[in-house]
């Protein structure tokens, strides 16, 4: 029943977040791709293949088989984004050292009884490529095309004296075992490479999450990916998860995505762009999972004590209420309003302040007094120390008693107790909005040198990206 009422009450607007992909973050990439290289080529396992000779003493057939690459030094990476939803993955100047079985089947050499098999090592240097990655309307990472050249081809033939008849065959032998090695390059692009980079994609929208309750979280599912010559935008639609049911919005179109064109790109690695509508729907949310509920309690709200408290200040109370010590149960009637601006929040809030005599009041049942509350107040969002943590100045606040079952008590103490609901309102909000939440709780990815800013209608987060633990599957 109860997630019947959200679904009547939650905004249905799709609400969205943009993580974008800087060129510093590319580059950063390229470098561990590199890595990901030095670790994979050398254990790649390559085909057999024969070559054919069709003149002279040694015409027949070459069979190279157990390939294996001893040495690899990476080439130099460098991943280039285009405004034609093209990824292009350039690589130059790579080295690599390959030893091979070979054998060799010759009518004119068999009769001589001699060996004709050996092993031929093959240094290979200005190794350069480029793989095109498609990105299509459904998401797709598709390989255009794959270029690679091997520059230079040195053979050292070995085993037996048909391995001198092949020295003589060397220039035939270098571009045919040249155009092999390049088209091995790029099966291992395409076999390797690129489903690794489709993996990241699918699990982008898993990067983050904002955690609402322990039933309740918003989440993410990618909607589209944007690019343009410097950067890569992952545009990802948001959904509200409750008790493994999942509340989406309605469909948006590619517009939805447009706040976050208008910013400049960082020179940090990363960009999250967080929309107003995500910030009110995870406010929205918080209140239907009844979070934005908490308990207020002081020294000064006996009605009995030695020194200072309500009851010295208003005996009536004491009469009243006997030896008991209230408890205020703050709670929010509805959903936070909340408004980004420059800096920081606005945010408007109606709450209801419940106080509960502790021991309870006999034939009484429940709270003995219900005041109402509206107010504004402002949030500066900070962060500290991997913690995000906003402050709380309340610009205005307006309290009624709603409902009173206390018995013989002034006017005067029951207004005193409605003035003290906005201090105890300031604490509660601070509860609410003021301790902030954990980078750790929020994003998956080990994360440095955060900025946070708010500015109209979105709040954006400039940070770089431990890439050796947020991409540690890539040297698995």
């Amino acid at each position: 029943m109860l997630l019947f009422v959200v679904l009547l009450l939650l905004p249905q607007t799709s609400t969205s977040i943009v993580l974008r992909v800087t060129q510093n973050g590319l580059h950063e990439l390229a470098n561990f791709t590199q890595q990901w290289m030095s670790k994979t080529i050398v254990d790649i396992e390559t085909d057999t293949f024969t070559h054919h000779i069709t003149k002279g003493l040694g015409s027949g057939s070459l069979l190279f088989s157990n390939t294996s690459v001893e040495e690899f030094a990476p080439p130099t990476v460098r991943y280039r984004p285009s405004d034609h939803s093209f990824l292009y993955m350039t690589a130059v100047a790579g080295q690599a050292k390959v030893n091979s079985d070979w054998t060799m089947y010759s009518k004119y050499l068999s009769v001589l009884g001699l060996p004709l098999n050996g092993k031929v090592a093959m240094q290979l240097g200005g190794i350069k490529s480029e793989v095109a990655m498609q990105i299509t309307a459904t998401n797709e990472l598709l390989v255009h095309h794959c270029v690679a050249r091997v520059v230079q081809l040195n053979l050292d033939f070995s085993g037996s004296y048909a391995a001198e008849v092949l020295h003589f065959f060397r220039n035939t032998l270098s571009k045919s075992i040249r155009r092999n090695m390049e088209q091995q390059f790029c099966v291992a692009m395409k076999d390797r490479l690129v489903p690794w980079l489709r993996d990241q994609i699918d699990g982008f929208p898993d990067l983050m999450r904002f955690p609402i309750s322990e039933d309740v979280q918003i989440i993410h599912k990618l909607h589209s990916i944007s690019m343009t010559n410097s950067h890569i935008d992952f545009r990802l639609q948001n959904s509200i998860s409750w008790d493994d049911d999942v509340i989406e919005g309605d469909a948006v179109d590619y517009s939805h995505f447009a706040f976050a064109d208008s910013f400049e790109d960082s020179s940090r690695m990363a960009e999250v762009f967080i929309e107003e509508e995500t910030i009110q729907t995870i406010a929205s949310a918080a209140h239907f999972a009844e979070q934005l509920r908490t308990n207020v309690t002081s020294p000064f709200l006996r009605t009995h004590c030695d020194v200072m408290c309500i009851g010295t200040i208003f005996p009536d109370l004491g009469t009243s209420l006997d030896h008991s010590a209230l408890r205020v149960e703050v709670s929010t009637v509805h959903p936070p309003v909340i408004r980004l601006q420059n800096q920081n929040a606005h945010v408007a809030l109606n709450a209801t302040l419940a106080v509960f005599p502790e021991p309870p009041i006999e034939n009484v049942t429940g709270a003995v007094l219900e005041i109402r509350m509206a107010t504004e107040f402002l949030l500066n969002l900070k962060l500290r120390n991997k913690h995000f943590k906003a402050y709380v100045n309340v610009i205005k606040s307006r309290a009624e008693v709603a409902k009173s079952q206390i018995e013989g008590v002034s006017q005067k103490a029951l207004d005193f107790l409605v003035n003290m609901s906005t201090p105890f309102l300031e604490d509660a909000v601070d509860v609410f909005f003021g301790e902030g939440l954990e980078f750790a709780d929020i994003f998956k990815v080990p994360l440095e040198n955060e900025l946070l800013t708010i500015s109209e209608g979105s709040v954006r987060l400039q940070t770089d990206i431990v890439l050796e633990k947020a991409l540690v599957m890539l040297l698995l």
